[in-house]
């Protein structure tokens, strides 16, 4: 199981920081939004990933992490290749992106970068991973502090077809 931690990165006006990915290889061909994250390395803890992910993706070096907020197991291109993910609420303290730490596949990949708010988040028809993003958000800043679990058993996310 590839152990993943991912960033719900918020700015000062409470909006959040999505990276849009085009790939030849993807079945969506105006791209799909990522909220910035990525895997463990070995030894590594999941808040030490985020950290190391945020400046990796955007540049941004001062964050601050405020607790997990939804975790969810999923599968890329088929049910034998399960992926276990924790996002983290994290407070950005500088705004300006910068692409200088971006892997090679990165720097072909990532078309866009932008910050939106959770009403956009649900009324857009752009693709998102994970899909129901917006309204676990919400439903997590109204009434929870414990990690929502937002596993659908039914998704296979198929990137590369």
């Amino acid at each position: 199981m590839r152990l993943t931690a991912r960033s719900i990165l918020i700015n000062e006006s409470n909006k959040i920081l999505l990276i849009k990915y085009l790939t030849e290889k993807s079945k969506h061909t105006d791209g799909f939004w990522l909220t910035p994250g990525g895997g463990l390395e070995k030894n590594e803890t999941f808040e030490q990933c985020v950290k190391r992910e945020v400046f990796e993706e955007t540049g941004i070096s001062k964050i601050d992490i405020r607790e997990c907020a939804l975790t969810r197991t999923f599968y890329v291109n088929n049910p034998q290749s399960p992926h276990y993910e924790r996002y983290y609420i994290t407070d950005a303290k500088s705004t300006e992106i910068k692409k200088d730490n971006l892997l090679e596949y990165e720097k072909e990949a990532i078309v866009k970068y932008k910050w939106w708010g959770i009403d956009e988040l649900k009324e857009t028809e752009e693709v998102i991973y994970p899909s129901m993003l917006a309204h676990a958000l919400e439903k997590f800043f109204k009434d929870t502090k414990f990690p929502i679990d937002i596993t659908n058993p039914m998704e296979i996310i198929d990137f590369d077809s």
